[in-house]
This record gives structure tokens, sequence and C-alpha cells, in this order.
């Protein structure tokens, strides 16, 4: 059973299960090997009519193989800030990084361009989107075979980027990765690198990604000719058209339900590709060309909706996810009602807001904005806030609200010119006698234009208060033996 809180301020940990009930939605999964009869595969959570159509994309895709980005284990020396360019080179230095456990010696140095590259990190990416303030690392190995550099070669060919890691030799050379994988390589190698990493082309995806108790997080995107650090998986490819085409395989609603469904959210690893089966690109495909003009059509929207705040882009790119979503559907020969209930399934992973019956499924086609209660528990009198919290399920703001909330005579109104996401307001009592108690919550808003109504009735509970019980402390040592 996976319960779901609609409000982003959680449940108070004194409620009872009962009272829990109430505030929350309960939705009910199987756990299940993906392998039926194997119980020793990864296991799945997942709707049993959602299990239909994603087992369609399991399997594998050997001809898409995934890669940890490059590991320096000693970021402070190989990534840098290029301060200016010179007739000799780069001139960088080595900024202190947030989080860092070790102290390296800033420096100010000239060293050749050629071994400078940008630098593309996990937090640059989301889904469709990279940032576009990318830093530099110096990578001193060969771009054509992924090898380091030997360091006769590296002395010779670029002594200035060589004096700059003699600087740091002592530390570069007691890194415990390169103790380990380190035999016979200059004190300067990094690891997790070879010739993939220099492909013109990459689609990334976040290692850590998504909330500790959220799922359904994973997403891509495509770069060109960045090194992604190690806290970022990619697939290395020459092709663009084919790049785009593999991100939209990937961001469909298909093989997010599949990602979410039995990786723990903090870890998407390399393992994708060994599980999902990635039809191979085909320029001669009609489909796949589609399928990676959509994918490049969402880049570009996203691009402008982080970059240029066009929130009015949204509702564009959540019409263009649904027909990449359509696509690939026919790329697996999933139909129509079991791509219905990916969505669905997928929907109780990132909001609960799909329930299995009918009327519920429509609700969430149609959606309205909600009122929900988040303390109804309160002792009885004693003064008490409740607060009422108004959330927001679409994607664009809802404009002039106007609430009025009543509690037997005492009525409050509130206004507000918009809502992002959610809001929450005090309704404050000076205290009432046990029992059960309706707050009746009506709301006007505007939403594209349309004004809507909201009427809802709030159940409040007033406990009696209890008595403390009071243990002595020599009946407790007769229960242990004193």
């Amino acid at each position: 059973t996976v319960w779901h809180s609609p409000a982003s301020k959680g449940i108070e940990q004194d409620l009872q299960l009962e009272e829990v009930k109430i505030t929350t939605k309960q939705f009910n999964l199987v756990f299940m090997p993906m392998d039926k009869n194997k119980p020793e595969s990864p296991w799945m959570q997942i709707t049993e009519k959602a299990y239909e159509g994603i087992k369609k994309v399991f399997g594998s895709s050997p001809w898409y193989k995934a890669y940890e980005g490059v590991n320096t284990a000693l970021n402070q020396v190989y990534w840098v800030k290029v301060l200016s360019e010179t007739p000799d080179g780069l001139l960088i230095t080595n900024p202190p990084l947030p989080g860092q456990k070790k102290e390296v010696r800033q420096v100010e140095q000239v060293v050749e361009k050629e071994v400078v590259y940008p630098l593309i990190r996990g937090r640059d990416v989301k889904k469709w989107y990279v940032e576009g303030e990318y830093g530099y690392i110096i990578v001193p190995h060969d771009p054509k075979t992924g090898k380091p550099i030997i360091e006769g070669e590296l002395k010779t060919k670029y002594p200035k980027t060589y004096e700059y890691f003699y600087n740091f030799r002592s530390k570069l050379k007691n890194r415990s990765i390169h103790k380990l994988w380190g035999k016979g390589n200059p004190f300067y190698s990094v690891y997790d690198i070879g010739a993939y990493t220099f492909r013109p082309y990459k689609v990334v995806w976040k290692y850590v990604s998504g909330k500790i108790s959220g799922k359904a997080e994973f997403s891509t995107a495509v770069i060109g000719a960045l090194i992604p650090n190690e806290k970022l998986m990619f697939i290395p490819l020459s092709s663009e058209d084919e790049a785009y085409y593999i991100s939209g395989v990937l961001n469909s609603s298909i093989v997010q339900l599949f990602v979410a469904s039995y990786v723990i959210e903090t870890a998407i690893s390399t393992h994708i590709t060994k599980r999902i089966r990635i039809p191979k690109f085909d320029s001669n495909n009609s489909e796949h060309l589609k399928l990676a003009a959509l994918s490049r059509k969402a880049h570009k929207i996203a691009k402008e909706i982080h970059e240029n705040k066009k929130e009015d882009l949204k509702g564009s790119l959540q019409q263009i996810e649904e027909e990449i979503d359509k696509t690939v559907s026919k790329l697996y020969g999933i139909t129509e009602e079991e791509l219905e209930e990916i969505k669905k399934c997928l929907k109780i992973f990132r909001e609960g807001e799909i329930e299995e019956e009918a009327a519920e499924l429509e609700e969430t086609i149609n959606p309205e904005a909600d009122i929900l209660l988040m303390n109804p528990v309160v002792q009885e009198e004693t003064p008490f806030k409740a607060n009422i919290v108004v959330t927001n399920p679409f994607m664009t703001p809802i404009n002039n609200i106007k609430l009025k909330v009543q509690l037997l005579d005492k009525k409050c109104e509130f206004s507000f010119d918009r809502i992002e996401k959610e809001k929450t307001v005090e309704l404050q009592s000076p205290g009432l006698k046990r029992g059960k108690y309706e707050i009746k919550v009506t709301m006007d808003y505007a939403i594209n234009g349309m004004n809507k109504r909201v009427e809802k009735t709030l159940t409040l509970f007033v406990k009696g208060l209890e008595e403390e019980k009071k243990v002595e402390r020599g009946t407790l040592d007769e229960l242990f033996g004193g």
C-alpha cells in the first residue's frame, strides 16, 4: 500500500491511524520480481494492469551501453575556473568547492587549452534541459583512446599543464582510487573514462535523482561535447538524431514508470540499459525520426521555460510529451488502454492523484484545486489554529482566489491574487468541547480565463484531555531485576 500526503508539509506524528487516513490517499500495488519466476531478479512495485504494458519494455539494449561520468577523486584540482585566455593558453584557477573535505592550495596558472573541457555536473541536468553555465575540467587523457597521456609526453607537449598538476603531486598520488586502480598510471590520471567520454553527443541522467521519499524522478537530456562528472550516467553517441531519439524513449511515461517501479530513486545507475529494451535507432524508420524530432522540440521548449521564464509554454511541452508517449507506445506495441494504465500508475508514484475507480480517473483528467485540513485533531477546551491548505494541481497558477471558511458561527474570508502550488491559511479558535465538527469551505478562483468554484466540508476532531500515566521507578526495577 502506497500512502500519499497531498500537502508538502507532511503529517503530524501524533495522529492516530484513522485520523491519518482522512488526510491521505492510499493505493494498492503489487510487489513482485521483475522476472515472475525469478525471485532473485529486481523487484517491482506496480499495479497489475500497468504491468501488462510495462512488461513489453523488459529486455536489454546491448547496442546502447551506459557509463559513469569521469571520477577525479579530487575535484578541487581538476575542476577549474577560466579567468582569461592568453597567447600561451588559458589562465585558470581552482576555486574552493562547496562541501569539499580536503584542503587543496588554490593557485592561478596558465595551462594549455587542449586539455581543458566544459564540465557538466549532476545538478545541471533536468528533464529535457541542461543548465547553460558550465564549469571546466582539466582532463590529461588522449580523447582518441581515453587513456592518460604518458608523463614524458605531457611534460613536452603540455608543459604548463604538467607543472600545474605537479603542484598537487603528493595529494594526487595518495588518492584511494589511484592506489586501487592506478598501477602504472601517471599520478594525474582520472578514472571511469574512455574514448566514449569524448563522443560528440551524450544522453545523460543523474545518479542521485529525486527525493529520498519520492519516486519517478528519472529523466534525461541530450548534451554535446561536454565532460560529465561522476554523478552523471550517460550513453555516448555519434549521431545527434539518435541521441534525441534515445532521450525521447527514456523520458516517456512508459520508461519512467518502469524505472520508478524497481529503482531506488537515489541510485539510478548504468544498469538501466541492461533492463530496458530500447529499439536500435534506424535513420530510415519514420517513427524513429518522428520521435527524434519531438524530443528535439521538447528540449527547445524546456530551454525557453527555464532560461526565459516562459511559463505559458508548459502546456505546449505537455502536449509534446503526450505525443512522445503515443509514439513510444507504438515502438513497443503497447495499446492505448495499457498506456492509460501506465500513466495512472506513474501518477500514483508522483502525486497520488489517481485511484482505480473510473470517477477518480475522470477527476484527474479535469482536475480541480483542492482544500485540505492539515491538523484535523485538537484537544478540547484548548485554543488552536486550524491550518487549511489550498493545493493547485495545474501547471499554471490559479488567480483571484476568494476563500470563505466557516466553523460553527465563526466565519473568515481570505483573498489571494495567485497561488503557484499551495497556500496555507489559519482559522483560530479559543477552544471547543469534545466531539466532531464540520468546517465548511467555499473557494472561487480563475484558471486560464475560466471561473471555478470548489465547495468542501472538512472534518475536525476534538479529543478529550488525557491524564498522563506515571510509573514508579521501583516497579520498573522489580520488573527488570533491580
